[in-house]
């Protein structure tokens, strides 16, 4: 009998919280809440009574938690805790209508998504996806309504639909849900005749997602020629199960049940169906009858018809606390719900129909308004007029078995329980209840061996009224009422439940349903006393066949039901819960308990023998031997004071046939515990008293032995002669485990040196071996006997003991082949493979159970060969085979995908280490001998890591910064670690002092910059948010009314400053924040109003005119700049936050229409919905129309998106048909639009576009007023556009040759007669403008600017020669009078475009751009005053060169943007002083001084263009100077100049130091829209450029700000990186040294990029290997994390390297590492655990310690000093397990410690450079272990173990052991053949000792011994 677990009362979780759960329910009855189980309760009838399921899980603290899924009403409660403690809710949903089933499920083929989650794919093509799962598994609820179905997955997924039909049942499968749809019958489970009842329709359907539309579900029988849908309404599905993919249905037909394989459909199956009988016949004349046929699932779409209400609002379905979404995207299906709730519906149209292959959306509303009505079938025939398109299935049951009718007539219902469970030997059991009948069917079922097909065998029938799976277990309720527990179908025994409530139920309350046939109580022939037979009958038959059983079953109902016994609390009626070892019972009272099965061991050593001996023996031997054990250990009463591990002991020799009452037991003398669990069958004595002979036997049994002395009485023994009794002693042959006693021996012998693996357990092998020393005395191994003597010698083993297996008992017993001659030792093993290189013998192991003995073998064969795959593993590995069982798969080497080509062997260990998930725990628990190797390879692999290894690999060898890395490379979701969380104040508006950029100084701006205020100053430069400071002195002769004007000029001279201050304040802060997704984005105040001091009276512009809508402009690049904060990572900007943002007004706002145009820029408008973007448009607000359409144009950047080209066509007349109707568009909604065109399309030279843009540039001015005004921005945009599309494609555009697209834009360029108006709109051009007079020819002034970048954007680093001619500046002054000034900076910037490779940043380059007339003349009137033949034009000549040198300039900027290129800095930044001294210098006015500033403006631009994100003080000083213009003094100054300043001001810390400017293709076009060289005169100036392209900028910044930080701290530090740039023809192999944090040039010149810094561990990102991991990095947050070395100051710390000084001196190699103090050690490591330990066991605290304790002190000293000064801290404990195993080896008990030292010495032979075993340690190991064997063995001893000629005293046991051992002697059987008298040669003697493989020091060391010998 077998003791189960106390048991715990049971209550479920959820019955509790609904008990408190707000309810609108009525209130329930008693009768009602009473638990009542019933038979078989179908999910189609109402269900009044609360249930509930199960299932384990994980804890996050690796412990096993149980989770409850309890559903009532329609209230679902979800809870999950520990059984023993307390619970938690996890979540609680209250839907609309009652639940009728609620489970857990998994959706795993994410590939089958509906549209609506998957846009790029079509719903209604459904191919057969593989059958391998999807990672992305949706994992969560599922809540099946009447007519919805609600899914709530564990990531937040909320997902709601209608049902087709009611739903009987959902059984979880492997990809998803499978249903059965409801049948209307009159009585559950009667027979139905299909066609009679009119159904034709399939049963089941499945789903491989909660949106996705039900698919009819296949069968294929055996024999079958075709498969067809489940249409068999009398088929009832029982059971599914998701881990087999099995499927078990019951037929009401024929009475029987069959287990279906359930698997996806193939292409030939789902054709095959889908194409059979396609057509439907209709009867005009009778609408009632429609004949199909036999395929009639097909699918028509209803214009607003579903067969099921569903149209609600997503808070009514679900009470959560966190919003969910409840869309729907399903194709209506036709009225299978109105049939199924209908049985007057004519048959043949209840399937599915659809007509039009996209999916219709259907909205929901709440479920007593529905949306829909039941569609009659006479509406659907008038409207089926067109061919159907059948529905496709997604799965196949393809029948395995069935059962066979044994059942004699009875009446049979479905199997009321059904469940897969597993033996003790993992055989697979399918077991399903019967009550009708009351019995349990077991099925065994396998897999084949192709793991194709499932292969049953034989029903065996157990009697049971209940049963339930656990562990490896079934628990069965007879009909007895006794709890009988199985393994399989084989029975183990009866469950004993202890401490039961013991309250008696009265005879009247006993049903004849729960006790049975009464007449089996009454005519009970047995006693009442003979119960206690009958329960010692059941100890005695723990094993008996089921079978057997079956005959007695009267005798056993009987013999149990006795009323005294059977109390109502007491009495079992059912089984339920089955959870690992838990299930809980049901009592009749209704009460419930939870009890646990006890365990197969709570030992780790009897653990690993059981299952070892489960593998190696046939299934009904080791099914057999697992059980005995098993019932063993927990028989009743328990275990006493014997411990598990002889107990187990007993039980397995019993069992092999041993008379362990007779058999001195090694290990049992000690203890004394012994106990007759398996004890020899006495003979049964005829007299039922007893005779004096039994009463002896009780005296002489161990049990008595082991009370003796204890107890009350003091009973002696008689005086029998117990060596008589154990010599007569012999083994039973006939035992259950007699012949496999050598391959039990062997594999507990595999277990043994399992054990010496681990630390942990090592001291558990001392009792091992004496177990394996009794069975190796018994089979006569003395090799097994030697070796286990030299692995203990000091233990004391029974040698004198005759042996109970004689010698004919040998002959009997079946030896396998894999049975060794010599045992295989793994320290020797290893230590072979270290010396030679090569295995001497595939090492055994028994898989599953030595699994530390495979990890090592191959780690070992991975560090001494390169390739360890195919057959080339089998010589290191050898897997014990089973006869009869399937064999396990071979050893695993590092797989192709992921070990290295190359490299060092050490890379192949550190990958199988990772694969084979070997972790530092485990590493820890090796002895130091066997660990060190392969600490060594993760030592070698740290200082040289590969750059390509997974995240595991980097914290197995101790390199946090690479793994944290890796980490950070591989997370989905990005985030920084500097954004920062930014919301409004709680009034919705900022704060006054707000300047927008609180927290733009993260840690690479304070390291950078943390020595100056440079960042303070940008702050105060760029803040406008307060108001300015007027400081005017009121002259004496100006009134107070004057004063005030002059005051207010002097504010509207700043204003102009202020309002061109958010562009460049955008720059600063762009991509700098995180916004909080539940408030709004708080915009900084735009403030142009002063104060007046000292009284701060404030000033503003009401007495003076101002421009009206002065602002409107600023406060749209002030949305802008506030919009752009929001970084492109940033989660949650969905279409509900934008729209949020929307002012509280009805009226939009400028501001809200630059922040619309930001968030395009980064990205996140494409999550706009169609309907806002609709409703923003429809306000007609302009710059809000600009916003959203560049922002759209922006996110779809050379994408083609048809929807966004279809947006913006919308509001370009050229790209509408001629007969649309004309919408009145403003202008600059207009240019907006064009530059989005050019934007969709570039780069893709599309021919419609680029030839519509290209005649949008010469667009006339037409007869009406809309095209005349600012048509210079037109133009401009449409040439721009035209560049976009075409960039760099002049050469290449082989399809727009017959455009002639350079000659019309050559035409543009320089003017000329008129062409012909081409494209739709001709007509409408061919009458002249009324307003402007333009004539016959081209007018430049408009079309120019937009030709000439045209043509420089389209021959992009092409070289072109003849564009280039056209764009070189005319040498003579007649040709230059035909020139406008503006255009030659034009001209010479696109002429830099198109020799873009020759572009140099020197001077002399600059300068060769001017005519040499330009260069004589130019600023040089005074030169020529009096010259009177110089009739040259001097300010033509200056205005030409201040033009062509800011174009070079600018060209010098767009090429070495963000470069920080010193040679171009220092061009352009002389240049940049030059114009401003020239601007303040009287000369100045021969070029004008508006000129001038143009051209100062275009250089300071590009100077910053160059410096962008760097910070340079020198542009910084620049930018200041030009900040402070302000004033009467400074007139020049307009608002474009200020704009370009700040711009610049921007650019120079671009998003706070983290971007610069990129020069791609795509990032160079951006910046020509951009930084286009013609500045706005006021803040409203549109008509040369539109002011919104300047943030264009952003498509150009790239992060490129590399942070390094410590990986122990997480802060940011300074190291030196060295950077390795491409061969070029400039230069070759050039390098470049510098110190992050740092902006990285552009990654495309680059090789490679690594940390070279002594203070730091190198980290290298090269081109070839993980470039990707650079970028990815740089586009986070620039971080990458370094580690620092041990002794080494950070830079922060130690500028100059100081205090590391004291550090060098210590760990130089002439230190005396023994003598250093503790508080010297903390410069050497940062350890806490190493410094405690320096503290505690390093520092002699009282000067006491001497001798011994002062050389344990000077050890712990040197070995920490030298692990931590050479970056070795791991291997302190290994170093100093080594030493005191050298101190200690005269009083070890076993060699263990010896053979480490072993291992370490053939490691320090294999590789002598080793740094991690210093030589000076290594010898004093040695010399410790030469010391103790010279001192202790004793000659005379080894000698006569050599000759076999006496055995070994036990006094030199120990050291002739370790001798032994540590010189690998051979055993005196070996060499009694080799050993020669007299005195043996060298040569003769390794001759004859060249067949046992010994190394040559053990050659040499019987050399020795022979001479001394003789």
């Amino acid at each position: 009998m077998i003791s189960l677990g106390e048991p715990q009362e049971f209550h479920s979780c959820g019955q509790y919280v609904f008990s408190l759960h707000p309810s609108d329910h009525a209130t329930l009855n008693p009768q009602d809440v009473h638990f009542k189980r019933t038979a078989k309760a179908g999910l189609s009838q109402p269900d009044h009574q609360g249930r509930w399921i199960l299932k384990a899980r994980k804890g996050e603290q690796e412990e096993e938690e149980e989770e409850e899924l309890y559903y009532k009403h329609n209230t679902v409660v979800w809870s999950r805790g520990v059984f023993s403690s307390s619970w938690q809710i996890v979540k609680s949903f209250t839907v609309d209508t009652h639940v009728r089933q609620a489970l857990w499920c998994s959706f795993t083929d994410s590939s089958r998504k509906p549209a609506i989650l998957q846009p790029s794919s079509h719903s209604n093509s459904k191919t057969v996806p593989s059958t391998e799962n999807d990672k992305n598994s949706l994992e969560g609820v599922c809540i099946i309504e009447e007519n919805h179905i609600s899914f709530y997955g564990n990531s937040g997924e909320e997902y709601c639909c209608a049902l087709p039909f009611q739903v009987s049942h959902a059984w979880n499968m492997k990809f998803g849900l499978l249903f059965e749809r409801h049948i209307n019958n009159n009585k559950p489970g009667a027979k139905v005749d299909s066609l009679a009842a009119g159904e034709n329709l399939p049963i089941l359907f499945s789903i491989f997602h909660p949106l996705e539309e039900p698919a009819p579900v296949i069968l294929l029988t055996p024999g079958a020629s075709h498969t067809g849908y489940s249409r068999d309404t009398n088929q009832q599905v029982v059971f599914s199960c998701s881990d087999h993919s099995v499927v078990m249905m019951y037929s009401h037909t024929t009475g029987l049940h069959t287990v279906w394989k359930l698997r996806k459909t193939t292409q030939q199956e789902t054709q095959g169906v889908t194409c059979q009988n396609t057509t439907m016949t209709f009867d005009p004349s009778s609408r009632s009858t429609i004949s199909t046929f036999s395929s009639s699932l097909s699918r028509l779409a209803l214009s607003s018809q579903s067969p099921s209400t569903g149209i609600w609002s997503p808070a009514g379905r679900s009470k959560l606390g966190s919003p969910g979404v409840t869309s729907r995207v399903h194709t209506p299906v036709s009225d299978i719900a109105a049939q199924s709730r209908s049985a007057s519906s004519p048959s043949g149209l209840s399937s599915l129909y659809r007509l039009t292959p996209s999916p219709v959306r259907v909205s929901r509303t709440p479920l007593h308004s529905s949306a829909f009505t039941s569609v009659t079938n006479t509406s659907l025939i008038d409207n089926l007029s067109e061919w159907v398109d059948p529905l496709a299935p997604d799965i196949c049951l393809e029948m395995v078995w069935t059962e066979t009718n044994t059942y004699l007539g009875k009446q049979t219902t479905p199997a009321d329980k059904v469940f897969l469970t597993v033996d003790v030997c993992k055989q697979n059991y399918l077991c399903y209840l019967l009550r009708s009948v009351s019995q349990l069917r077991c099925v065994r079922f396998e897999e084949s061996n192709d793991r194709s097909q499932l292969i049953f065998g034989v029903a065996i029938n157990i009697p049971a009224r209940d049963a339930i799976a656990v562990k490896d277990m079934v628990v069965v309720l007879e009909l007895n009422y006794n709890l009988i527990l199985y393994s399989g179908a084989t029975r183990v025994g009866r469950l004993h439940v202890s401490n039961m409530p013991s309250s008696r139920l009265s005879l009247p309350e006993f049903d004849s349903t729960i006790l049975g046939d009464s007449s089996a109580i009454i005519t009970s022939s047995r006693p009442a006393s003979s119960l206690l037979a009958v329960q010692f009958e059941e100890q005695a038959n723990l094993l008996s066949p089921v079978s057997s059983e079956t005959n007695d079953l009267s005798r056993r109902d009987s013999s149990f039901l006795d009323l005294n016994f059977l109390t109502g609390s007491s009495i079992i009626t059912g089984l339920r819960d089955g959870l690992g070892d838990r299930f809980t019972m049901e009592m009749m009272t209704g009460r419930m308990f939870r009890v646990t099965l006890p365990k197969f061991s709570s030992c780790p050593l009897v653990k690993l023998c059981v299952d070892a001996i489960r593998y190696i023996l046939p299934r009904d031997k080791a099914m057999q031997s697992a059980l005995k054990w098993y019932s063993v250990r927990n028989t009743l009463g328990g275990p006493g004071l014997q411990s598990e591990w002889q107990r187990f002991m007993l039980c397995l020799l019993g069992m092999m046939g041993y008379d362990t009452e007779q058999l001195a037991v090694p290990g049992m003398d000690t203890d004394g515990s012994i106990s007759p669990v398996v004890a020899v069958k006495k003979v049964k004595h005829d007299s039922a008293t007893g005779s004096d002979e039994d009463w002896n036997d009780l005296l002489r049994t161990e049990h008595h032995r082991l009370a003796h002395g204890h107890g009350v009485f003091d009973v002696g023994a008689p005086p029998v002669c117990a060596e008589q009794d154990r010599k007569a002693a012999v083994a039973d042959t006939s035992a259950a485990l007699f012949s496999y006693v050598p391959a039990v021996m062997y594999s507990l012998h595999l277990v043994y040196e399992e054990l010496k693996l681990n630390t942990g357990l090592v001291h558990r092998g001392e009792e091992l071996v004496q177990l394996l020393f009794q069975l190796a005395s018994d089979l006569r191994l003395n090799a097994y006997r030697d070796h286990y003597w030299r692995d203990w010698p000091r233990l004391q083993m029974h040698t004198e003991q005759p042996s109970q297996i004689l010698d004919d008992h040998l002959l009997k017993m079946q030896y396998p082949g894999y049975l060794r001659a010599e045992p295989p030792s793994i320290y020797q093993w290893l230590c072979y493979v270290l010396r030679h290189s090569t295995p001497p013998y595939p090492f055994p192991h028994v898989p599953d159970v030595c699994r530390t003995t495979k990890t090592i073998t191959m780690l070992y064969a991975c560090i001494i060969s390169k390739e360890v795959s195919g057959k080339v593993r089998e010589k290191y590995l050898q897997c014990l085979p089973v006869p009869g069982q399937r064999p396990a798969p071979p050893a695993t080497a590092p797989s192709r995908q992921t070990t290295p080509s190359g490299g060092h062997t050490y890379n192949s260990a550190i990958f199988y280490m990772v694969e084979s998930k070997f972790t530092q725990k485990d590493l820890e628990v090796l002895p130091f001998g066997v660990a060190m190797p392969i600490v060594q390879a993760i030592y070698y692999c740290r200082q040289q890591p590969s750059y390509t290894w997974p995240e595991a690999a980097y914290a197995l060898i101790g390199r946090q910064d690479l793994h944290e890395q890796a980490h950070l490379g591989q997370q989905t979701t990005t985030t920084t670690m500097h954004g920062t969380q930014v919301a409004a104040p709680a009034t919705g508006k900022p704060e006054e002092d707000d300047d927008g950029m609180a927290n733009i100084e993260n840690e690479a701006l304070k390291l950078q910059f943390g020595d100056d205020l440079r960042v303070a100053e940008v702050r105060k430069l760029l803040q406008s948010s307060k108001p300015v400071k007027i400081v005017l002195v009121q002259r004496p002769e100006v009134s107070d009314h004057e004063f005030i004007e002059e005051q207010e000029r002097h504010l509207l001279s700043v204003c102009q400053r202020t309002m061109a201050l958010p562009v460049g304040h955008g720059m600063f802060t762009l991509f700098s924040s995180t916004p909080v997704v539940t408030e709004t984005l708080p915009i900084q105040r735009l403030c142009l109003t002063g104060r007046a001091p000292p009284r701060n009276t404030t000033v503003d512009l009401t007495h003076i005119d101002v421009p009206p809508n002065m602002n409107a402009w600023p406060l749209f690049h002030n949305g802008a700049a506030a919009g752009l904060k929001v970084m492109p990572q940033s989660a949650g900007i969905e279409s509900a936050w934008i729209v949020y943002n929307k002012p509280k007004s009805t009226d939009l706002t400028a501001e809200h229409a630059g922040f619309l145009m930001a968030l395009g820029l980064n990205g996140h408008l494409s999550n706009l919905a169609t309907k806002n973007i609709h409703d923003y448009l429809c306000k007609g607000h302009e710059m809000t129309s600009v916003g959203l359409l560049l922002g759209i144009a922006a996110a779809k950047q050379g994408s083609m998106d048809v929807a966004t080209t279809k947006l913006l066509s919308i509001h370009l007349e050229c790209l509408l048909p001629p007969t649309s109707t004309e919408l009145d568009v403003p202008h600059i909604v207009q240019v907006a639009a064009i530059v989005g065109i050019g934007l969709v399309y570039q780069g893709t030279a599309h021919r419609h576009i680029a030839e519509v843009l290209l005649g949008e540039i010469g667009r006339p001015a037409g007869p009406e007023m809309e095209n005349c005004t600012d048509r210079e921005s037109y133009s401009l945009a449409a040439g721009l556009a035209l560049g976009m599309v075409t960039f760099g494609k002049g050469s290449e555009m082989v399809g727009l040759s017959d455009l002639s697209i350079t000659e019309h834009l050559y035409h543009y360029m320089v003017g000329g007669y008129k062409r012909p108006q081409m494209g739709p709109n001709k007509e409408k051009y061919k009458s002249p403008s009324y307003h402007i007079k333009e004539g016959d020819h081209v007018n430049v002034d408009v079309t120019a600017p937009g030709a000439t970048l045209a043509l420089g954007m389209m021959f992009f680093k092409t070289g072109n020669r003849d564009v280039v001619q056209w764009m070189t500046a005319p040498d003579t002054q007649f040709l230059l009078d035909y020139v406008c000034p503006d255009f030659l900076l034009l001209r010479t910037v696109s002429k830099g475009l198109i020799q873009w490779s020759d572009v140099e940043p020197v001077e002399s380059w600059v300068e060769a751009n001017l005519p040499a007339i330009v260069k004589k003349y130019a600023f040089n009137k005074h030169l020529f005053a009096g010259d009177p033949d110089c009739e040259v034009d001097f300010s033509t000549m200056s205005q030409a060169y201040c033009n062509i040198v800011a174009g070079a300039c600018l060209v010098l900027g767009l090429k070495f943007a963000g470069s920080a290129n010193a040679v171009a800095f220092k061009c352009l930044h002389k240049y940049a002083l030059k114009s401003i001294k020239l601007g303040n210098k009287t000369i100045a006015d021969q070029a004008g001084k508006t000129t001038v500033e143009t051209c100062m403006n275009v250089i300071v631009l590009a100077l910053a263009m160059v410096m962008s994100g760097t910070g340079n003080l020198e542009v910084l000083r620049i930018c200041r100077f030009l900040h402070g213009r302000v004033g009467q003094a400074h007139t020049h100054g307009l608002y474009g100049s200020h704009l370009v300043t700040h711009m610049a001001l921007g650019l120079l810390f671009l998003g706070g130091g983290r971007y610069t400017l990129d020069t791609s293709d795509r990032s160079v076009a951006a910046m020509i829209c951009t930084f286009f060289p013609k500045f706005p005169i006021h803040s409203n100036d549109n008509r040369y450029h539109l002011q919104a392209l300047r943030h264009l900028y952003v498509l150009a910044a790239t992060p490129r700000l590399l942070l390094p930080r410590d990986v122990n701290n997480t802060k940011a530090c300074f190291t030196c990186l060295q950077l390795r740039f491409k061969d070029t023809s400039f230069y070759k192999d050039q390098t470049y040294s510098c110190v992050a944090p740092s902006i990285l040039p552009d990654l495309d010149l680059l090789k490679e990029v690594s940390v070279q810094d002594d203070r730091y561990w190198p980290i290298t990102f090269s081109e070839d290997t993980n470039w990707s991991s650079l970028k990815t990095a740089l586009q986070r947050d620039g971080t990458v994390f370094v580690k620092q070395k041990a002794g080494q100051l950070s830079h922060e710390d130690d500028p100059k390297g100081y205090r590391t000084l004291l550090v060098r001196s210590l760990t130089s190699e002439v230190s005396s590492g023994w003598r250093i103090k503790s508080s010297d050690f903390k410069c050497l490591c940062s350890d806490p655990d190493l410094l405690q330990f320096s503290e505690m066991f390093c520092t002699d605290h009282a000067g006491l310690l001497q001798g011994e304790g002062s050389t344990q002190l000077q050890i712990c000293r040197a070995l920490l000093h030298e692990c931590a000064a050479h970056e070795k801290t791991d291997i302190v404990c290994l170093l100093l397990a080594a030493s005191w195993a050298a101190l200690r080896l005269p009083t070890a008990g076993s060699s263990s410690d010896l053979w480490q030292l072993k291992l370490l010495f053939a490691l320090s032979s294999r590789a002598p450079s080793s740094e991690l075993l210093v030589p000076e340690f290594k010898e004093w190991l040695l010399s410790k272990v030469q010391h103790f064997l010279g001192r202790n063995l004793d000659e005379k001893s080894l000698l006569e173990y050599l000759q076999g000629v006496n055995v070994p005293q036990e006094a030199s046991q120990p050291a002739l052991a370790a001798f032994l051992a540590f010189y690998e002697i051979p055993t005196a059987v070996q060499l009694s053949q080799v050993v020669v008298q007299g005195k043996p040669n060298l040569p003769e003697l390794y001759l004859r000792l060249q067949s046992l493989n010994l190394p040559f020091t053990t050659v040499m060391k019987l050399l020795s011994i022979s001479q001394s010998q003789s």
